[in-house]
């Protein structure tokens, strides 16, 4: 099974941005609906844990950006769409393909230059809801120190931070928050910057104020309009 959603007409040599939704149970359809709300870059998406490889497999031209975002899978399973997945994505961030990762994306972009995952306690508890985080200046938002609030849904973390990236933000409840690539165009967060109402809603908390949802779409934003200049 193949699937692809598209924004505006799309060929493979036109430049657009892959999505990729590692979803083992309910797609993020949410999320991908307000990626093409924030945007004009044409988007594909494709989910290879639950319709396989294929679609990624035929993006070999045009892509000017990625996003790998959450999943309830976990990188230390080494599933066999994980491990295909991983096949395909390092040679793409190697060869400096902007990419972003979000919650298991973070987590796979980590585990893929070196870093162990781990549960963040050891009774396995789920870290839900709104919290605030600080990040430290960075090429992404024009070297700014940047505060807000973003959602979290996740049990597992990022234990360390690989030789050649360095953390952009920490918390006393995860030390590795979010990460950057020392060379190459790379930058993930533990949290869910891209989480809309009904994703929020999804997980069973309530959605708060509106502008709760603010903060964390402008990072995405940056990202986007980082990969238009390129």
């Amino acid at each position: 099974m193949q699937v692809i959603a598209l924004h505006g007409i799309f060929t493979p040599m036109r430049s657009h941005i892959t999505v990729i939704d590692p979803a083992v149970k309910n797609a993020e359809v949410s999320a991908f609906n307000h990626f093409v709300r924030l945007t004009t870059i044409p988007l594909t998406y494709h989910l290879p844990a639950l319709a396989g490889m294929d679609s990624l497999q035929e993006e070999q031209n045009g892509i000017a950006g990625i996003v790998l975002l959450g999943s309830a899978s976990s990188v230390n399973e080494a599933l066999p769409w994980q491990i295909s997945l991983e096949k395909w994505l390092l040679p793409r961030l190697s060869a400096g393909v902007p990419t972003l990762g979000i919650c298991f994306g973070h987590q796979m972009i980590a585990h893929l230059y070196g870093a162990k995952i781990a549960f963040r306690t050891a009774a396995k508890e789920m870290r839900l809801g709104f919290y605030p985080i600080r990040l430290l200046p960075d090429r992404l938002w024009n070297q700014k120190t940047l505060e807000g609030l973003v959602y979290y849904s996740h049990k597992e973390v990022v234990t360390s931070c690989p030789a050649e990236m360095k953390v952009l933000a920490h918390s006393p409840q995860v030390a590795v928050e979010a990460l950057t690539h020392s060379r190459l165009p790379i930058w993930t967060f533990q949290c869910h910057p891209e989480a809309t109402a009904g994703f929020v809603q999804s997980r069973g908390t309530s959605p708060g104020e509106k502008n709760s949802f603010e903060f964390g779409h402008e990072l995405i934003q940056y990202f986007f309009r980082y990969v238009a200049r390129k």
